[in-house]
């Protein structure tokens, strides 16, 4: 079994716009996804592929996390999701913007704090 850890894992939100973008303007998308994000998770999500038995360790909030749950189960990737202690938080959502010629701008979000409490947790499962 091999183990991943998230510390900040995402959404990664993709819009794929028609035109190139045009900054102080509205862009219009033509195609839009989600997929989940995070390092480890990107390891998880390669590990599943291969056949590897993993199990994906993150923290989450609010209901990007809650997403974020349901997005690699349907894909799955066995995880241990961690909540996270502020709820006001949320699991962050990246933003990709990608233009008709191929260029590709990223906006990535911040995520929630983890405070000492949240750590502990961690190292509690992984004992």
């Amino acid at each position: 079994m091999i183990y991943t850890i998230t510390l900040n894992p995402a959404i990664d939100l993709y819009s794929e716009l028609g035109n190139s973008l045009k900054i102080g303007a509205t862009n219009r998308a033509k195609r839009e996804y989600v997929l989940p994000g995070g390092k480890g998770i990107n390891c998880s999500l390669t590990l599943n592929r291969l056949g590897c038995k993993n199990e994906a360790i993150a923290f989450v909030s609010g209901p990007t996390g809650i997403m974020l749950d349901i997005m690699l189960s349907g894909m799955g990737v066995a995880t241990h999701l961690i909540p996270c202690s502020d709820t006001s938080d949320i699991t962050r959502i990246n933003l990709k913007l990608k233009g008709c010629d191929r260029s590709e701008t990223e906006i990535n979000g911040v995520g929630p704090s983890l405070c000492v409490a949240d750590i502990e947790k961690l190292k509690d499962y992984l004992e």
